[in-house]
């Protein structure tokens, strides 16, 4: 007997269509996945970021006003007040209004192509249903991603 071997040409096309079908499976459905698993990680590290923001933020005066030890405050303020460009040597909450720069230049971490933004802003007496009897002040923190996604984070701070 002699038997023929090989793949006949029809067998080929049918063989080189499934592959191609499950090529493109793969591309539309599994690669995406590796690209939101790296957004998980992004989301991870922003908030991570934002923890030392908001430490540093609340390691500083609540107003250029307000005595050492704490006390009432006549009027807040939410202007700058120093007027040096380094983070770390800012001595009060409302300094940080408008500060806009990168995160490794400010913190010193690991943290390359994270931007950081702060706006400051003054509340009255009563935020919502919370009465503040000296005011309060919110920090708004906005963290941008390498790839360009931001992440906003708020905190309030009242002079106690």
């Amino acid at each position: 007997m002699n038997a023929k071997r090989g793949f006949t040409l029809m067998e080929m096309v049918v063989g080189l269509i499934m592959l191609a079908i499950a090529l493109v499976m793969l591309a539309s459905v599994i690669f995406p996945q590796a690209q939101r698993s790296a957004q998980n990680i992004s989301q991870a590290r922003a908030a991570q970021l934002s923890e030392m923001v908001m430490a540093e933020l609340m390691g500083r005066s609540f107003d250029r006003n307000t005595p050492n030890g704490g006390g009432a405050v006549s009027s807040l303020n939410c202007t700058k007040v120093s007027t040096g460009t380094d983070p770390k040597q800012w001595q009060f909450f409302e300094d940080f209004n408008g500060f806009n720069g990168d995160a490794n230049d400010w913190l010193g971490a690991n943290f390359d192509r994270y931007r950081i933004a702060i706006q400051v802003d003054c509340y009255s007496s009563t935020v919502g249903s919370v009465a503040w009897s000296q005011g309060s002040k919110r920090a708004l923190v906005t963290i941008t991603a390498p790839e360009g996604s931001s992440f906003e984070f708020e905190l309030m701070r009242g002079n106690y």
